[in-house]
């Protein structure tokens, strides 16, 4: 019986980690390279990744979200911004996968 309850607990605390997602975090004005990975909570669905290029330089943010934003801009600012749901798919690799830059873009092109 004992066994059985040692069992059962195993698998509840590892359904957590199971089931959440790690993403990288960072924010930073110069890149030296993220490699800090958090793994966010129950509710933080989307790894996230904004960079902002400006006159005075650019800004890299990395981290987890609820949902996945829609970012707006205005020029001269030239952004670019990266929503997955796969774990560490915010990190340079997983960058051009689930880009909601693109299907900005579409959306945008359809209504005009």
């Amino acid at each position: 019986m004992m066994a059985l309850f040692l069992l059962l607990l195993t698998m509840a605390l590892g359904l957590k980690n199971v089931h959440s997602l790690d993403c990288y975090r960072c924010n930073v004005t110069t890149y030296s390279g993220c490699t800090y990975v958090v793994n966010c909570s129950e509710t933080q669905k989307f790894c996230t990744r904004y960079t902002s290029t400006t006159t005075s330089g650019f800004v890299l943010q990395q981290g987890c979200a609820e949902r996945c934003p829609i970012v707006r801009g205005t020029w001269p600012k030239l952004y670019t911004f990266t929503c997955c749901q796969e774990s560490r798919c915010n990190g340079v690799a997983g960058i051009g996968r689930y880009s909601s830059a693109l299907i900005m873009i579409t959306v945008l092109r359809a209504l005009s």
